[in-house]
């Protein structure tokens, strides 16, 4: 917490030390029945956890490093915040075009950018289903896991959100920014 006192993270930096200190983990596996080595959630191991301790006990006893840490992190924050809420939206039916990459076959969608960058979207289908129909609404071949996707231009700072189903459709009374 960026309003943490000194004493409070000295008094956390010790009872996560002593949590995932390598000795204290030693006699943990020791204990185990199958003589594991535990993971935790995110992938890493104990000592990957006490290592990491370490590091942000260096960061954030040094009272410059912190608030050049606090700093930083607010700043990601803001920069996470502005990226989602200050987006521009670009529709799926009426500002992005499909493409297909004639050396691979692999299917793509593009706009130009306001300043002159092509922005590929790759498009990675799980599973066609009955292609056949020409007819078909080409809305529903796109993957769900595509609307609301943020893209950054490589061009400017211009960060997009796709959003599939026409303008229309949008019951959230949100504006198009574009």
């Amino acid at each position: 917490s960026p309003t943490a006192s000194y004493d409070e993270i000295k008094a956390r930096f010790r009872s996560l030390s002593l949590q995932y200190h390598p000795d204290k983990q030693q006699s943990n596996r020791n204990k185990s029945i199958h003589g594991k080595q535990h993971e935790q959630d995110n992938g890493s191991t104990p000592e990957d956890k006490f290592q990491a301790i370490q590091l942000a006990w260096e960061v954030l006893r040094d009272d410059i490093r912190r608030r050049a840490y606090d700093r930083d992190l607010l700043q990601q924050q803001l920069y996470e915040k502005s990226r989602t809420t200050g987006a521009l939206e670009l529709d799926y039916q009426n500002d992005l075009e499909e493409a297909i990459d004639e050396d691979t076959g692999e299917r793509f969608l593009v706009y130009d950018c306001r300043c002159g960058e092509e922005i590929h979207i790759d498009v990675q289908e799980e599973e066609e289903t009955n292609t056949t129909d020409a007819t078909d609404n080409s809305n529903a071949r796109i993957p769900e896991k595509l609307n609301g996707l943020l893209v950054d231009c490589s061009g400017c700072c211009f960060v997009y959100r796709v959003v599939v189903g026409s303008k229309e459709q949008k019951d959230d009374g949100e504006g198009d920014m574009i």
